[in-house]
């Protein structure tokens, strides 16, 4: 009997959607709102993530390392960043 070789692209793409099934993402719907009142009148430089997304970091940030594929890929589609350094810094 030949063992069936698993796809671990695949595989992996199916754990971070497992994920995503688990974790509340509705703070991504108000997003943009969000960062428009935060930055309203605000002197100096913006604020790029909004405070619910910081919120969901602090709380959810001790979850198994693999999970911050999904953090990744939530702020790829949300900011410009080119590196995620800024996720490390904010570690809580």
């Amino acid at each position: 009997m030949e063992m069936q070789r698993r796809n671990w692209k695949e595989y992996d793409e199916k754990l971070v959607r497992r994920g995503e099934l688990y974790i509340s993402l509705d703070f991504l719907e108000n997003w943009d709102e969000e960062l428009s009142k935060m930055n309203s009148g605000k002197v100096g430089g913006s604020f790029e993530f909004p405070q619910t997304f910081i919120q969901f970091l602090a709380c959810s940030f001790s979850s198994v390392q693999a999970d911050r594929r999904l953090y990744k890929k939530t702020v790829r589609i949300h900011t410009k960043a080119k590196d995620y350094r800024l996720l490390h810094h904010l570690h809580l």
